[in-house]
């Protein structure tokens, strides 16, 4: 067969060509449908997932409310304690760590206020200094 085109590379659709298309075509086929089947089970495990999120959320909750009481209750001593209606020799071991972990961090936010406040003392002292120099001149 002459091509009309002249060139010098011809193709032409042979019996091989047509059953590799064709077995690509079966596999391409075959792929799909287990995506569908894929996605399907990804919606069952997300399913699952809600629902033992759902049930892990009540639990949550629940633990939540008896967390919430005991911490109600241990800061409503703190309070007694920092008012001194109640002396820290009475206090159980387990509550004395906890006063010290919580003063530690009052310490803590207490400092970086100080410093917070020395530093706008710092700036201001300048801006004061800065308008009593353009002041005088």
């Amino acid at each position: 067969m002459i091509d009309k085109n002249k060139s010098l590379i011809k193709s032409e659709k042979n019996i091989f060509l047509k059953f590799i298309n064709f077995v690509k075509n079966l596999f391409w086929k075959k792929t799909t449908s287990n995506k569908n089947v894929d996605k399907e089970f990804e919606i069952k495990n997300v399913m699952k997932n809600k629902e033992n999120s759902y049930l892990k959320l009540e639990e949550e909750k629940s633990l939540d409310s008896s967390n919430f009481d005991e911490k109600e209750q241990f800061f409503k001593l703190y309070s007694d304690v920092k008012s001194h209606n109640v002396k820290m020799s009475e206090l159980s071991p387990s509550d004395l760590i906890k006063f010290n972990s919580i003063i530690k961090e009052e310490v803590k936010l207490k400092k970086k206020k100080i410093i917070n406040q020395n530093e706008i003392l710092r700036i201001l002292t300048k801006e004061i200094d800065e308008i009593n120099v353009k002041n005088n001149v």
